[in-house]
């Protein structure tokens, strides 16, 4: 969203999390082979996004949840490893 308001904040937050996604899409290449070089870098960033938007979300994200549901640690792995396991 920055990238579309300020060009300038946009490639330096492009920038600061290159390393991380390129770090996944590593890490994606030995979970799921057949997925093409642009599908994982997609997803690399889709991963990469979600860890960070977390951060901010963790102390409200479990307030409604009843004894037997999940903690949001959990339902996370989950996601991320469905987003980055699916063909």
């Amino acid at each position: 969203l920055l990238d579309a308001s300020d060009e300038h904040s946009g490639k330096l937050i492009n920038d600061m999390y290159a390393p991380q996604v390129a770090h996944l899409n590593e890490h994606l290449k030995d979970l799921n082979p057949k997925l093409s070089p642009g599908l994982r870098q997609q997803r690399a960033a889709i991963i990469t996004a979600m860890i960070d938007g977390m951060m901010l979300m963790l102390e409200d994200a479990d307030s409604d949840i009843s004894e037997n549901e999940a903690k949001i640690e959990i339902e996370m792995r989950k996601q991320i490893i469905r987003i980055a396991t699916e063909p």
